[in-house]
């Protein structure tokens, strides 16, 4: 949301993906569209998901918000009702 800096990007998206790894969630495929549909079924399948696989989600996403070391409101409110919707709130820091 908020870095511009197209390295970094990158960096945080390859990250975050490796923190998600572990939770052996299916990888999209290289140039598939991740519209509504797909973004829905991705949800509905980490809400089933155990806890420990929600919190490893939550934390991949709170370091991808935090790669700039900034968190700002909008950031901080997308991880809140992320959380919400998983019922698995994190402390943001």
């Amino acid at each position: 949301m908020g870095n511009e800096n197209k390295d970094r990007q990158t960096e945080a998206y390859a990250t975050g993906m490796q923190l998600l790894k572990k939770a052996n969630f299916p990888q999209r495929k290289n140039g598939s569209e991740m519209g509504y549909v797909a973004l829905n079924e991705a949800m509905n399948k980490i809400r089933h998901a155990t806890y420990a696989i929600r919190e490893d989600v939550m934390y991949a996403a709170l370091h991808l918000a935090k790669i700039d070391d900034v968190l700002n409101y909008k950031e901080r409110e997308m991880l809140r009702a992320l959380g919400e919707c998983l019922e698995c709130p994190i402390a943001l820091g």
